[in-house]
């Protein structure tokens, strides 16, 4: 469970890293550019915007399978520790090792696009250079 978990921090570590390099790399171009931005620089501002949500809504598409399997496995546990409880007014928390790992799997499937889109537009960006 420890690999997934640091998995999980290098991810977000690398998106924390390449979204400045990214913001940064277009500020200056937008700013080199003055007020008028050639054909290119405009595609790129379009980009910006347009992968922004397709990540985004990519990123939500993939842990909506994850996020259900999670609950049923919350309600499958929370079932189970029912039916073996003597007193219905005795609560045990559930088992978190399942939760865990499901919960692990909604966070991954979450990142994995955003990390995509990021990471590849500060190679491409950091790659062009700067004008």
């Amino acid at each position: 469970m420890a690999s997934s978990w640091f998995k999980s921090a290098i991810t977000t570590w690398e998106i924390a890293v390449a979204a400045p390099q990214v913001i940064a790399a277009r500020c200056t171009q937008v700013a080199l550019s003055g007020g008028s931005p050639d054909k290119a620089e405009r595609a790129e501002l379009a980009l910006m915007g347009r992968e922004k949500v397709d990540a985004f809504g990519e990123s939500l598409q993939a842990m909506a399978w994850p996020m259900l399997g999670t609950q049923q496995v919350f309600v499958n546990t929370m079932a189970q520790q029912w039916l073996h409880v003597m007193s219905p007014l005795v609560f045990r928390q559930p088992s978190g090792r399942a939760l865990e790992r499901s919960m692990m799997r909604v966070m991954d499937t979450g990142l994995a696009p955003v990390h995509r889109v990021v990471t590849a537009n500060a190679r491409r960006l950091g790659a062009k250079g700067m004008k």
